[in-house]
């Protein structure tokens, strides 16, 4: 009819998407499964750089790089509401930034999977906590200290061997052993007000 919209409807399982000029090159799949909906977006080699699915757990999204490796993962979790977001080096994880029940978390990994630096914030407070290749805490900095930030340096044992910290009476240096126990502080000087 003129002047009305054009409508096609069309009832499949699988849609292809080709090359007008190379017809047998696939360049995207728009499937429907009992999962959920999956929009597959491929590179000129037809391997898959897009994917995007909704499933009843909730909705991802990912990218990829040559040779399928992993490059970014987008996904949220449908029961709890909360997103993350993943981003790789060909497959292996680099960072993660995540929704947490508490807060706001983001990771930083190395090679080994194992995060080295993190970041979190919750109601009560913000933190920052960088470890070692063990897994110890090697530096700690935290907005929930008694009378505001505190900052500790630990050993690579991961006990705590230096700390600055807000006081009452102004600002405040611990030192410790090796143990962790305290060998001598510093209050400050002069008192404000």
């Amino acid at each position: 009819m003129p002047g009305s919209p054009n409508l096609l409807y069309v009832r499949c399982a699988m849609l292809r998407l080709c090359n007008a000029d190379k017809p047998n090159e696939i360049q995207g799949l728009l499937t429907g499964q009992a999962d959920g909906p999956c929009l597959s977006l491929n590179g000129s080699d037809e391997k898959a750089r897009v994917l995007l699915r909704v499933e009843a757990a909730g909705a991802e999204c990912q990218f990829f790089g040559k040779d399928l490796k992993p490059a970014v993962n987008l996904s949220v979790d449908e029961a709890a509401g909360r997103g993350q977001m993943a981003v790789m080096e060909a497959g292996k994880p680099r960072a993660v930034l995540k929704a947490a029940e508490t807060g706001g978390v983001v990771s930083v990994m190395h090679d080994d999977n194992l995060p080295r630096a993190f970041l979190h914030a919750n109601a009560l407070c913000g933190e920052f906590i960088a470890v070692n290749q063990d897994v110890k805490t090697s530096v700690k900095i935290t907005s929930d200290g008694l009378h505001g930030g505190l900052m500790t340096v630990h050993g690579s044992d991961g006990k705590a061997l230096v700390a600055l910290s807000g006081a009452e009476v102004g600002g405040l240096v611990m030192v410790n052993d090796r143990q962790g126990k305290l060998r001598d502080s510093l209050p400050s000087a002069k008192r404000e007000g």
